[in-house]
């Protein structure tokens, strides 16, 4: 048990439940770094946040690092994780510095993800409560001539 924190839950993904549930306690910004089994996501919660001048969204996530161990990646955990956190918050989920080619090339491909600024994305649902991701999306696959479709549940 980490006396700081309370006990560690056995996945990022059962630490992001408690942690929006604690942060919509607390009212304002909180940020944490969420860390299990090679798994790290550094991640803002805010009950509305200013993008740019002309995009504010309410209640959202900010995933600002992911890091995901190697055999972990291009199976889906990354998208999955978003999914998570949309149905988490009122509004949607913010990307934030996409540093990683691969992945930005993908979200470039993916409507749902607009990108706000330079590699910079919002993943927003449709209506407050509604959900973005209602559509399979055909996606080229990194293996020649094979089609993806992207998981929409």
């Amino acid at each position: 048990m980490n006396a700081r924190r309370g006990p560690v839950l056995p996945s990022v993904e059962a630490q992001t439940l408690a942690f929006v549930d604690a942060a919509r306690q607390g009212g304002g910004i909180t940020n944490r770094w969420l860390e299990f089994a090679g798994f790290a996501v550094y991640l803002r919660y805010a009950p509305s946040l200013v993008l740019t001048d002309a995009l504010t969204v309410g209640e959202c996530i900010t995933l600002a690092t992911i890091e995901v161990p190697t055999r972990y990646r291009h199976r889906g955990w990354f998208w999955r994780y978003c999914q998570l956190c949309v149905a988490l918050v009122e509004d949607g989920v913010v990307l934030e510095s996409v540093v990683n080619r691969a992945l930005l090339a993908s979200l470039r491909q993916r409507p749902a993800f607009v990108e706000f600024t330079p590699k910079h994305f919002v993943l927003r649902k449709s209506a407050p409560g509604g959900w973005p991701l209602t559509v399979a999306e055909r996606l080229p696959s990194r293996r020649a001539g094979l089609t993806a479709t992207a998981p929409t549940r």
